[in-house]
């Protein structure tokens, strides 16, 4: 009876590591290239365009703001 569990086992896992292997190669050999070109096509690239901002002056024409340019590396 434990045998025959464990054969039984045996074969569930043989089975699902041969599918799961076919699945592999599938994807990797046979739709490779496919799979390939979708993923150099779906990147996407950020383009920060800085916005040009006035000054902002107190009622006396005093400066409370003004633009100052800084890097972000990311």
């Amino acid at each position: 009876m434990k045998k025959s569990r464990l054969n039984l086992i045996l074969i569930i896992f043989l089975i699902a590591f041969f599918v799961l292997f076919f699945r592999l190669f599938q994807l990797t050999i046979v739709e490779g290239e496919k799979y390939r070109k979708f993923s150099n096509t779906n990147r996407i690239k950020e383009v920060n365009l800085d916005a040009t901002r006035g000054r902002i002056y107190d009622r006396n024409g005093k400066e409370l703001a003004t633009n100052k340019a800084t890097y972000n590396l990311v």
